[in-house]
């Protein structure tokens, strides 16, 4: 469990790495912070959703479900950076939250540790979001 929570705490480094860019403007950045910000948000909302996923699992609601939650992440591509960053707040709780009734409902299987890594690691994705969101502003 150290690896994940390690790998897990890493997975941040983007968001913050992007959220300098924007706060410091560099001229000679190649990087627009505001764009990489909302691309890698989506990346790991995708993987979140798919994660879902589980190999000895038959559960085809589940699996849709986890499809409409990666193309809801992927249509943010095309929303206005602050929609955008909006829409993937309201994508991360509700991924949090089905995780969560999944598991207490006994349709997916996870530790409590994993259970709490990946309730730290949303309150702090929602957070770095909210920080997005009063620098646009």
């Amino acid at each position: 469990m150290l690896i994940k929570r390690i790998l897990g705490y890493l997975g941040l480094l983007p968001f913050l790495i992007s959220l300098a860019v924007i706060t410091q403007q560099p001229d000679f950045s190649l990087i627009d912070g505001a764009e990489s910000f909302i691309i890698y948000s989506i990346v790991i909302a995708s993987f979140l959703s798919g994660v879902l996923w589980l190999p000895n699992q038959n559960c085809q609601r589940i699996d849709i479900t986890s499809n409409v939650i990666t193309v809801a992440a992927f249509s943010c591509f095309f929303f206005p950076t602050l929609l955008a960053a909006i829409a993937l707040i309201i994508i991360y709780i509700a991924l949090w939250r089905y995780e969560r009734h999944l598991v207490a409902s006994e349709q997916i299987t996870r530790r409590e540790s994993y259970l709490s890594l990946r309730t730290q690691l949303t309150f702090f994705v929602v957070t770095l979001h909210l920080v997005y969101i009063a620098l646009l502003l």
